[in-house]
């Protein structure tokens, strides 16, 4: 191959575009960057199967009740699987929480934890590069949603179903005069309150109703809500909770890889 000044230019063009590309998260998280940031958006789901705007297609938004390695303070988060008492009729992590022969200290991290998981769409994700750990990262955080409310990223919410956004959401819903028994008719204001890990809330307020030629949502690829976590068999749960950590048992190391996907900023407890 003999190539131009020209055509080695667009050759190396193309494949740094390619580069960025491949940089980038596979699921684009909602995100916002600081205190008093906010983004304006509508939702690609309704919260309940009963609502007005309800699709087979695009489901609803869900709360998952989950657990993570209880064992690891800092690490745990990493190996997060739904609560299987329910589906399974046992489940390992709710066993751990309740070993009562066992000091509350050292077993209050195996508690059930909820995250509130919906799809929704705002504007093309502003690109920040941070220092972590000496190393530069890329993160990408939401912005507000063209003012026609047409086209846009999807984003995957995922937030503790205590930080404010899924009270204030399902108020509205159940507020029939103000919803009309749906999240989908109008656009949303999402403002965050707080910077660190423990103090972080949110606050969000309809904003104004959706435009009658707004990007009908079936043209929005939505992620599946139901996979963002992994249902584990109850006899593989030991093992997968404490992959990769320290206080690992011996058959940890033969334990089935987490289900989770490549993500965006992770702001979510």
């Amino acid at each position: 191959m003999a190539l131009g000044l020209k055509e080695y230019r667009a050759r190396q063009a193309e494949a740094e575009a390619r580069r960025e590309e491949a940089s980038k998260p596979r699921v684009q998280r909602f995100a916002l960057e600081k205190d008093g940031d906010s983004a304006v958006v509508r939702f690609g789901q309704e919260m309940d199967a009963d609502a007005a705007g309800y699709t087979e297609d695009a489901g609803i938004g869900v709360v998952h009740i989950f657990h993570v390695n209880g064992d690891d303070p800092k690490n745990g988060f990493k190996n997060a699987a739904k609560c299987s008492k329910e589906a399974q009729g046992d489940c390992y992590g709710c066993d751990r929480v309740s070993d009562y022969a066992i000091e509350w200290n050292d077993r209050k991290g195996w508690k059930q934890k909820e995250k509130f998981v919906i799809n929704l769409i705002g504007g093309e994700p502003r690109e920040v590069v941070e220092k972590v750990n000496g190393q530069e990262k890329k993160r990408y955080y939401t912005t507000d949603l063209a003012d026609d409310h047409k086209g846009g990223t999807v984003y995957l919410l995922e937030q503790s179903t205590y930080n404010g956004i899924y009270d204030a959401l399902a108020a509205f819903f159940l507020n029939t005069k103000a919803s009309k028994e749906t999240i989908l008719g109008k656009t949303f204001q999402i403002s965050r309150k707080g910077s660190g890990f423990n103090d972080t809330s949110y606050n969000i307020i309809p904003v104004e109703d959706l435009a009658k030629d707004a990007t009908p949502l079936s043209e929005f690829e939505l992620v599946d809500v139901q996979e963002v976590l992994p249902e584990v068999p109850y006899a593989q749960q030991d093992a997968f909770y404490h992959k990769g950590s320290a206080s690992a048992p011996a058959a940890a190391s033969e334990a089935p890889a987490s289900a989770g996907s490549s993500t965006g900023t992770e702001d979510t407890w």
